[in-house]
């Protein structure tokens, strides 16, 4: 957007102003954030176990729905999740579990989040808004289950 003759520093200061504030919250075309769009804290759980007579690994990881990139790796199963939040298609949650040795996926899942909401959980027992989800290693037959719920707000 070209600015007007006449704008000078403060005016250029009063944009960029602006527009760092539309990279850390989503704006509506006049400049006011739009609701349930505050950065929000999204919690995953995991647990892990190389074969079911074993007892599970128990970890957690905290993304920022800002914008934010957590890995966890496990004998042969890696856990990713990664937060993105687009002021054209809002925030959203991608999860992947791949194959440590291979690299290959075994499953991947996107969660897209309502933008007037934000992050909402839905799942009755504490599974958050993902549901408690259930991953197995195609030869070994590790176990990984997961399930991602709303932190407090950051």
């Amino acid at each position: 957007m070209p600015l007007k003759k006449g704008w000078g520093w403060i005016g250029s200061l009063t944009l960029l102003a602006i527009l760092v504030a539309a990279c850390a919250n989503s704006l509506d075309e006049a400049g006011r954030e739009i609701p349930g769009t505050v950065p929000e804290t999204i919690v995953c759980d995991l647990f892990y176990r190389a074969s079911p007579s074993q007892a599970f690994d128990e970890a957690t990881m905290s993304l920022s729905t800002a914008g934010d990139r957590q890995m966890l790796d496990h004998a042969d199963l890696r856990f990713e999740a990664v937060a993105v939040a687009d002021i054209g298609e809002g925030k959203s949650l991608s999860v992947v579990v791949s194959n440590l040795d291979t690299e290959d996926e075994v499953a991947r899942t996107l969660y897209q989040f309502d933008p007037q909401q934000g992050v909402v959980d839905q799942f009755i027992g504490g599974h958050g808004f993902t549901g408690l989800t259930y991953v197995f290693h195609p030869t070994s037959g590790a176990e990984m289950q997961y399930f991602c719920h709303a932190g407090p707000q950051t």
